[in-house]
């Protein structure tokens, strides 16, 4: 999602990690800023049909913008919806709640997924991030 990938380039940029001058930053950047205007746009056409939309695309986009509680909820909806790959959607719930500061819950999904499909490493990426010092 592109306002995800703003959130880490401006993370970047801020640790002097990454140089707004590079030519690759600077195409990503412009990229970037073409994208995240049409995904909150689609975001609000989600919104718009909640009954009908993909609660999944919904809870990325609010992911990727940092609205972190809204994103708790549009996962779970999801969850709910069925149909889509749940391990995935219980990874990206644990990411969420883990940013969101909810440890104890975020810990708990995140290890209900830590040993299934594809996802525990990233699974137990996110764990060791919550397991870090304050």
């Amino acid at each position: 999602r592109a306002s995800e990938a703003k959130a880490v380039i401006e993370d970047g940029l801020a640790r002097n990690l990454v140089s707004r001058g590079e030519t690759l930053t600077a195409a990503i950047l412009r990229e970037i800023d073409r994208a995240v205007p049409r995904e909150a746009e689609r975001l609000v056409a989600l919104q718009r049909e909640a009954a009908a939309a993909p609660a999944s695309e919904m809870a990325d986009i609010l992911f990727g913008q940092r609205r972190f509680p809204d994103a708790v909820a549009a996962y779970r909806r999801a969850l709910a919806q069925g149909g889509i790959d749940g391990a995935a959607l219980n990874t990206r719930l644990g990411m969420t709640l883990a940013a969101a500061g909810q440890r104890g819950e975020a810990e708990a999904v995140l290890r209900g997924v830590a040993g299934e499909g594809p996802y525990p490493d990233i699974a137990k990426f996110w764990l060791a991030w919550l397991a870090r010092p304050a």
